[in-house]
Order: C-alpha cells, then sequence, then structure tokens
C-alpha cells in the first residue's frame, strides 16, 4: 500500500482497525537512527509495480471501461502477457 493522501488512512485502519497481519513494511536505513520499519511505501521511489489480471488482452482492449487504466499502464508499465492453458483450480460451489 502506497504511504501517500489517502494510503495513510487506508493503512491505519488496516493496523490499528483491522489488525490486517499482511502489510509491507519498508526498511529505512539511516547513519544515525540505525534502520527502523516505515508501514507501505511512496510512489517516488520508482519501485516496481505488478498488476495481474484473468482478462485476455482481446478483453481488455474491447472494454470501453478499461480504456483509461491501458493508457496509463502503456505508459508506466512494460506488458507481460502470459498465454496458455490458466492453472487456476476452478471452484467447485
Amino acid at each position: 500500500m502506497e504511504r501517500n493522501n489517502h494510503g495513510h488512512s487506508t493503512l491505519n485502519t488496516l493496523r490499528n482497525v483491522r489488525h490486517y497481519p499482511r502489510l509491507y513494511y519498508h526498511v529505512r536505513y539511516d547513519a544515525r537512527a540505525g534502520t527502523q520499519p516505515v508501514l507501505g511505501w511512496r510512489y517516488d521511489q520508482q519501485l516496481a509495480t505488478c498488476i495481474a489480471s484473468n482478462l485476455t488482452p482481446e478483453q481488455i482492449r474491447r472494454s470501453p471501461h478499461y480504456a483509461r487504466l491501458v493508457d496509463r499502464w502503456r505508459e508506466t508499465c512494460d506488458v507481460v502477457v502470459i498465454g496458455g492453458e490458466s492453472q487456476r483450480r476452478v471452484s467447485r460451489g
């Protein structure tokens, strides 16, 4: 979770209200203070972003709902399409 405007509120709620156990802590290194864990990360650190989707590239291209996302992905990401049969288990309800 990015620790920016709304991210601070979300991180606070996840940690202190919901007691969510799997939060990311960035380790900040400081010569005087040593290492200290900091909840979340800053967008300006240009960390790698991974986006996964069950949709095919064609489904994403055809949908008007994804036009802005596709534009952003092309601008900021390297798109990797993994083809072949899905390895996910089929839910039996």
